[in-house]
């Protein structure tokens, strides 16, 4: 897991590396600096570059990166905009520096003389409205035909939420510095960074430990923390779902939950559903058990109660409906899982809006999948405040009720009411039907590895990610369906990563 950093954060991160750990502030930007000149590699290919420089700590990175660049014979201006008597001291000081060695600096330019410009106006400090001279400078950059570096964060975008304050840079390449900040994985700041690249300058995780930062990201790296397949095991030992899913006008819903279980590993599944899908499901997913309901129940629900304790996981939700006997069998689960994990999505969350009992038999074993919608109907709140505050509302609600929430969206959160973990991983192709019921399969194998409930989440929502950019780069995100995702989650155990 890597982390993610709001602007406090960033602000108590310098403090500590700077007055604790020795570091001078100075060094720091001078690494800073470098690193984005060393992401400006075609920096001798431009015509000429420009540098526009704030008057704080974010400016003076910026003088900072023009002196580097002139000593290296880059062709290079440098423009200070903003009152000069309430510069930070490291302005000052970088300031001072170039004025040794006799660099000029501009007060006004021509943007359009310059095929690339490298954005330092402000950095993770921004809390007010870009207006007057800076919100010109900022149309002025965005106007010209140049190639936008943009030093920490895109100029005119909130680091705590991705906001746009006013106005914002549309930079082409963001160089971050240390870790990615929240205002650059949320949209519509993330959009506005465009390709992002985190520079180390010398910060250090233990700090991050420390200091106790809540936010991160899954990488790569924490495939590694799936459970390998033990060769000595079997369909038992490797995991046993009951998925409560389908109703009598829905089986698709029900048929990728199952089949995504398998992909990603499940040994057994077993389908709870209506007897209409008893053909269908039949031929979509014939490795699966299955337990139907609709016709002679006299022993169905004896049946149902030795399911779920034979069950190691327990999915309910895709394509359930919300009728009586949807309502029965989510109470079913509710009053009979016995702390096992559940997974509830869909319909099983919609039965849970409209009856606030069912709220009180949530648990820290279960993980509730809402989109935006079904948290406002979950929460009662106003769906444009949900999309404002998602971190907020989704650890609320988690802390409320106990449980465990994955909030899906373009950038999915997931939390356990203490930390929040974003995902990175995905793209707008799985924008499409069943793209949830595909999430549900894949977190319901996941609860089956034993990691921390934490982890379940956060890598199961990767995984679907990863597995969703692979699809998109066989069939392009316009052409890719959920299906073709299913397909994709072969990559899991194996080396073959996007």
């Amino acid at each position: 897991m890597e982390y993610i950093l709001t602007g406090k954060d960033m602000k108590a991160l310098d403090r500590y590396t700077i007055e604790k750990i020795g570091i001078p502030s100075l060094v720091l930007m001078e690494n800073a600096a470098r690193s984005v000149v060393q992401y400006i590699t075609d920096k001798k290919l431009f015509r000429k570059i420009l540098i526009v420089c704030g008057v704080g700590n974010n400016g003076a990175d910026g003088l900072c990166i023009y002196r580097i660049l002139k000593i290296q014979g880059v062709s290079c201006d440098c423009m200070i905009v903003g009152d000069e008597k309430k510069a930070t001291e490291e302005f000052c000081i970088q300031k001072k520096i170039l004025e040794h060695l006799s660099f000029e600096l501009l007060k006004e330019c021509e943007f359009e003389r310059y095929d690339a410009i490298v954005d330092a106006l402000f950095g993770v400090g921004l809390s007010r409205t870009v207006t007057g001279i800076f919100a010109t400078t900022i149309q002025k950059i965005n106007a010209a035909n140049a190639y936008i570096y943009a030093v920490d964060i895109p100029s005119g975008i909130s680091s705590d939420t991705g906001e746009v304050c006013g106005c914002a840079v549309k930079a082409d390449r963001t160089v971050t510095f240390g870790y990615r900040k929240t205002g650059t994985v949320r949209y519509p700041g993330k959009k506005y960074c465009g390709h992002l690249l985190v520079s180390d300058i010398g910060y250090s995780n233990q700090i991050c430990e420390l200091l106790e930062f809540q936010r991160k990201y899954c990488t790569d790296e924490d495939l590694k923390n799936i459970p390998k397949r033990d060769s000595s095991g079997n369909k038992g030992t490797f995991g046993k779902i009951l998925m409560i899913a389908g109703s009598e006008k829905y089986s698709g819903a029900a048929i990728l939950s199952c089949k995504a279980a398998y992909r990603t590993g499940a040994g057994m599944v077993k389908l709870v559903t209506h007897k209409e899908n008893k053909p269908i499901f039949g031929r979509a997913v014939p490795e699966a058990l299955s337990l139907f309901y609709g016709e002679e129940e006299k022993d169905f629900q004896e049946e149902l109660e030795n399911s779920i304790q034979w069950a190691d996981v327990i999915a309910v939700g895709p394509g359930l409906s919300q009728s009586k006997k949807a309502k029965e069998l989510l109470e079913c689960i509710l009053n009979h899982y016995n702390g096992k994990r559940v997974i509830l999505d869909a319909d099983a969350l919609n039965l849970l809006s409209q009856n606030e009992s069912l709220k009180d038999k949530l648990s820290p074993t279960m993980i509730l999948t809402p989109h935006l919608m079904e948290m406002a109907r979950l929460t009662g709140k106003n769906l444009n405040e949900i999309r404002e505050y998602p971190e907020e509302t989704a650890m609320d609600f988690a802390n409320q009720y106990h449980c465990n929430i994955v909030l899906k969206d373009a950038v999915t959160i997931s939390t356990d009411g203490k930390e929040l973990f974003y995902n990175l991983s995905g793209n707008s192709g799985m924008a499409t039907a069943g793209s949830g019921d595909v999430l549900t399969g894949i977190l319901a194998s996941a609860a089956i590895w034993k990691l921390p409930v934490q982890q379940v989440m956060a890598l199961g929502v990767f995984i679907h990610g990863k597995a969703g950019d692979l699809t998109a780069k066989k069939y392009g995100e316009y052409g890719m369906t959920a299906n073709d995702m299913i397909n994709k989650l072969s990559f899991i155990g194996t080396k073959k990563l996007v």
